[in-house]
């Protein structure tokens, strides 16, 4: 297991020091940024802690590179993306029972032209359905909003969002759509049987 934290885009603090870390459970961690080493060398990581950097930032790709012995077992990445451009939709499940209990969560993200996913987004999408599906709830993972849960919009959180759909009793071909003032939408077929 491998994570980078945090995301790699802080447009006007070029140059300023962020505090990067990574967990693993991995010996040692290597940190490059845009392929350049951010240390001399890898840092060892204690049993259940993590490693730490102050990075000056500089936009591009922030790498980490896990090592047991001396080779690269896993690499995880933090790319700084660019203007938000689209939403992008992601569900756990595309066929669902018409059992009218049987549901599925679509995850929303709020991407640049490549696809990468925009942290910075705060986008307010609108998730809307077509067959036998309902809209039952929605979700960012902001523990400080107060936004309704019981709604068919949400405002993204880091650039994420989610909505769970719920089957009808009929079956049937629906789809999942969503939007964003400024972007272009998505939409996930979704089959009801």
């Amino acid at each position: 297991m491998l994570h980078v934290f945090p995301h790699w885009n802080w447009a006007g603090r070029e140059g300023q020091p962020i505090e990067v870390w990574c967990h693993t459970n991995l010996e040692r961690v290597e940190l490059l940024l845009n392929g350049k080493p951010v240390a001399r060398s890898a840092q060892r990581v204690p049993p259940n802690g993590h490693a730490a950097w102050q990075v000056p930032y500089a936009p591009g790709v922030l790498e980490a590179r896990g090592y047991r012995g001396a080779r690269v077992v896993l690499t995880a990445r933090r790319e700084t993306a660019g203007a938000p451009a689209a939403v992008a939709l992601e569900a756990d499940r595309v066929r669902l029972t018409a059992d009218g209990m049987d549901v599925s969560v679509v995850s929303a993200r709020i991407v640049d032209a490549r696809g990468r996913t925009v942290p910075t987004a705060s986008h307010r999408v609108t998730f809307g359905v077509t067959g036998p599906l309902a809209v039952i709830g929605v979700g960012n993972g902001d523990p400080s909003s107060h936004e309704s849960d019981k709604d068919s919009s949400r405002g993204a959180f880091n650039g994420l969002c989610c909505a769970i759909v719920q089957a009808g009793t009929s079956r049937g071909q629906g789809a999942v759509e969503a939007s964003a003032q400024g972007l272009r939408g998505a939409a996930i077929d979704v089959e009801v049987g």
